[in-house]
């Protein structure tokens, strides 16, 4: 999967081949799943957060891989 995504991720590529939206409602998912088993998932939480905030910048239909523009200060998130 890094290999399809890493040379898109250079070029700064985020036109969707899914979407920042979806890995958002899958993560939530995954955290409810975790919660109803009492099972901790600090990087999965995280990693929800950072795709609320791209989600709530009005990114969501870009691809996942836009999350990279949180990190770029050349970017106006």
């Amino acid at each position: 999967m890094l290999a399809s995504m890493y040379p898109r991720m250079v070029a700064r590529d985020f036109a969707p081949a899914g979407f920042a939206r979806q890995i958002l409602k899958d993560l939530d998912m995954l955290h409810d799943l975790a919660k109803d088993l009492a099972v901790p998932t600090p990087m999965s939480s995280q990693t929800a957060n950072l795709y609320r905030i791209l989600n709530s910048k009005g990114h969501g239909e870009l691809d996942g891989i836009a999350v990279l523009k949180l990190f770029d200060g050349n970017d106006n998130v």
